[in-house]
């Protein structure tokens, strides 16, 4: 009985939080608090800035890398990459309420910069207000956060956390962040009162267009945007190549790459033979026979998947001379950890057909971005 008690409680404290974080209404109160608060502080931008750039706590390895990984969301290219990949799994209603916020996000900032013109502590330029980057992540984790509570934290921890970086590195003043932070919250309060009604667009990018589009959209969008970041040497799509994408286009292909071409419309134009006789080949060995068409993980590979998984995540980490490719080893072997759990969760569905596609197109996968991150990256140690 206390059980059942306590599972209700849990149940109405989850929708509560999850109206709360879909309410409009509550992220424009937010950011009207937030604006408030940047009035506040204003005057001691300075002071702040001084105290900052005084006390380099975080300049120690390995906590100057793992910031490298969070400061990945302050990009709009990054988060609209993610948003695609949302998209090619199904969630597009989720994907097209990111995208509306983005983009009333960056409206809003690329007005208030020229508007104000207001020079950076760095002294590079004059658009420091407001923040593009706290905002782009305020903008991008709150509809996750309507849509599921598993994404609360994002918002309440990595969107501030962006934010003090931005500072920490020096481009931003204090005032800067908040006003970014609440910009951002605005356009998450636009996307969701927007995206309540089916709309023309809406009905488009998520009735009209494939999930397979959005995943081929999305990886177009990512070399497009990485490959200059490759020829420069670095930024944030380089790490957000190296650590989160593998794992990210693993997951995708083990998912539904396999089906790409067994569930095309008929608008479609016609596959190579090469793909039909791929997919003949798998259907058949599944009607044919009953054993699986890849053998189940034993124990003995599933304890070296883990080893070489554990080796390529934990010693760049330890070892700072090889803190260059400390995203790229770790990235690839996050990949193979989630390879297995793709794996493991087919087998347990009980649906073979997808055993062997996972194995091959998940290995292929890790192979593209190990050439593609760490090769780039010894190169710059």
């Amino acid at each position: 009985m206390r059980i059942a008690v306590k599972r209700n409680i849990f149940k109405a404290r989850e929708h509560k939080n999850r109206n709360l974080f879909a309410k409009p209404i509550f992220y424009y109160v937010v950011a009207i608090v937030l604006f408030i608060c940047a009035i506040i502080v204003h005057p001691w931008d300075l002071q702040y800035k001084t105290y900052i750039t005084t006390h380099r706590f975080l300049d120690i390895f390995p906590l100057n890398q793992l910031m490298d990984l969070i400061r990945v969301f302050g990009n709009a290219g990054i988060t609209a990459i993610i948003a695609l990949i949302f998209a090619a799994y199904g969630y597009r209603k989720l994907a097209y309420r990111i995208a509306v916020s983005l983009i009333i996000m960056g409206i809003i900032v690329n007005i208030l910069k020229p508007t104000v013109a207001r020079e950076r502590p760095n002294h590079r330029n004059c658009h420091s207000f407001p923040s593009g980057d706290a905002a782009t992540a305020a903008a991008f984790f709150p509809p996750m956060a309507a849509e599921s509570n598993y994404f609360i934290p994002g918002t309440v921890i990595i969107t501030p956390a962006v934010g003090f970086l931005r500072t920490y590195d020096n481009w931003h003043w204090l005032s800067d962040v908040i006003t970014g932070i609440g910009t951002g919250f605005i356009g998450v309060g636009f996307a969701l009162f927007f995206c309540e009604k089916k709309n023309r667009i809406y009905k488009l990018l998520c009735r009209k267009i494939k999930p397979r589009h959005y995943a081929i959209l999305s990886l177009i969008v990512l070399i497009s945007c990485f490959l200059p970041e490759l020829i420069k040497g670095g930024g944030k799509y380089l790490n957000f190549t190296s650590f989160y994408a593998p794992a990210l286009y693993v997951w995708l292909g083990a998912l539904y790459i396999p089906f790409i071409f067994s569930s095309r419309s008929e608008s479609c134009k016609r596959i190579p033979e090469q793909m039909n006789n791929i997919k003949v080949y798998y259907s058949e060995k599944v009607i044919t026979t009953n054993k699986p068409v890849f053998p189940t993980f034993n124990k003995g590979l599933t304890v070296l998947f883990l080893l070489l998984a554990l080796f390529l995540i934990i010693p760049p980490w330890i070892i700072s001379s090889i803190g260059n490719i400390a995203f790229a080893s770790s990235g690839i072997g996050i990949a193979i950890l989630v390879l297995m759990i793709a794996v493991a969760r087919i087998n347990k569905s009980g649906n073979l057909k997808r055993v062997k596609p996972t194995i091959s197109l998940g290995t292929a996968i890790i192979i593209i971005f190990a050439l593609l991150t760490l090769l780039p990256a010894i190169l710059r140690s």
